[in-house]
């Protein structure tokens, strides 16, 4: 009784919790700090309660950067931001089933351009993958933008503390602005429409440096694109030069992969470029994307013009759509070059077909002749009967053209340039 007594306390003590824990276990009492959510496991799954890695870059008071990497869960952000969970998912880079999307929020705004996923409030900006180089070069970004302005305040403060004439001062600050918009342009883009005075607001800043920067990206993507393209022209080319190569399909699975990636690529500039036209065509969600005037101002109704924000995203839709022009021109040439491989295809196998009906004709006249020779049983005299080296010689004669018949119909492309040549028919 003793013995079993014991037993059922090692059982309850040492075996039970290691049977009942599993890999995916979290106390709840963990859970309990964090949330007062009822079910929290049928809204946010448990492996997406890990730990993620996030830039923050923060705007002080006084107008000084504060940038910093951080931990955050992701079940927490949400609350943190005051976000939905379901808009947290469109955006998260580690779902890679969801488009580029630009979200307008209660005092947020979410983009995500296919390569940059961001979070921009008023005063800060939360970035997602702060080990992407295009993020950080985003962040260099912002932040050389932020210390041109303070280095041009504190110019300021000093003309205006000099005596000098009021003339001379404003001839000063305006040659300081000219050479503003001429600095501010950090990534050469060709643009008509831009006033430069958008980037005087932080969440404008933001947005605009993330869509330049992932359309740049998207240029890039097209530009490589392109240059397989050419590559596999040029050498399929030389291929054909060299009479090599010319009916195999190796070159179509190429170009359909080439393809396929160019259609993802359409597909996600596609999706950029609606949101963007969506934005325009809301006038709530453009007066809400002005998060510092909101954040001053308690009416939305105080905001008359927003024209900086339109010219911002026309900018950016006009770049959108040329890129997206220059994919339907890409498309159109592998397009193109398909048909014509499909043609020169087309062309060689009935070239083929036409030189096996040659061969099967010559066979079967040939044996149309043996079958005569055999009904009448005649053995007709070829002089070299009685000669002992004569099956020796004809031997060797028939396996040295045979040999030399293989080595000239390996490649069938060799057969038919003969042919062609010679205008055999």
């Amino acid at each position: 009784m003793i013995e079993w007594t014991y037993i059922k306390k090692y059982k309850k003590t040492i075996i039970n919790p290691i049977y009942l824990r599993s890999k995916t276990y979290i106390p709840q009492g963990f859970l309990s700090k964090y949330t007062t959510v009822k079910n929290e496991n049928k809204i946010y799954s448990k492996k997406n309660f890990n730990n993620i890695l996030m830039q923050n870059l923060k705007i002080t008071e006084d107008e000084k950067i504060v940038c910093e990497k951080v931990y955050c869960s992701k079940y927490n952000l949400p609350y943190i931001l005051k976000i939905p969970f379901s808009d947290l998912r469109l955006i998260d880079t580690y779902n890679n089933n969801h488009n580029p999307t630009i979200l307008v929020r209660k005092n947020v705004i979410m983009l995500r351009t296919g390569f940059i996923s961001c979070i921009i409030r008023f005063n800060e900006l939360w970035l997602f993958e702060p080990n992407n180089p295009l993020v950080i070069k985003a962040i260099n970004l912002i932040k050389e933008n932020f210390k041109k302005k303070w280095n041009l305040k504190i110019e300021e403060c000093t003309d205006y503390i000099r005596n000098y004439s009021k003339g001379k001062c404003d001839d000063n600050l305006e040659d300081k602005k000219n050479d503003e918009k001429e600095d501010i342009n950090y990534l050469n883009v060709k643009n008509n429409f831009y006033r430069y005075n958008a980037n005087n607001i932080f969440e404008f800043l933001c947005l605009d440096i993330c869509m330049q920067l992932s359309i740049k990206e998207y240029e890039n993507d097209i530009d490589k694109i392109n240059g397989k393209i050419r590559e596999k022209i040029q050498l399929q080319r030389k291929e054909e030069n060299n009479e090599i190569n010319m009916l195999t399909n190796k070159l179509l699975r190429d170009m359909m992969k080439i393809k396929n990636n160019l259609q993802k690529l359409s597909n996600l500039l596609n999706a950029l470029r609606s949101n963007i036209e969506k934005i325009l065509k809301d006038n709530n969600d453009m007066k809400n994307m002005y998060l510092t005037f909101l954040h001053n101002n308690k009416y939305i109704n105080q905001l008359k013009d927003y024209s900086d924000l339109e010219i911002l995203l026309e900018t950016h839709l006009q770049l959108t759509d040329e890129l997206y022009g220059e994919l339907e021109n890409i498309e159109e040439k592998i397009t193109h070059y398909e048909e014509l491989m499909r043609l020169n295809l087309d062309y060689n196998r009935n070239k083929f077909i036409l030189l096996n009906v040659k061969i099967s004709f010559a066979t079967l006249f040939c044996s149309i002749c043996s079958v005569i020779t055999s009904l009448f049983g005649m053995n007709l005299k070829n002089f070299i009967e009685n000669n002992d080296y004569a099956f020796f010689i004809v031997s060797i004669f028939i396996s040295f053209w045979s040999l030399i018949g293989i080595y000239f119909t390996k490649n069938i492309n060799t057969l038919l340039k003969f042919f062609d040549k010679y205008k055999i028919k």
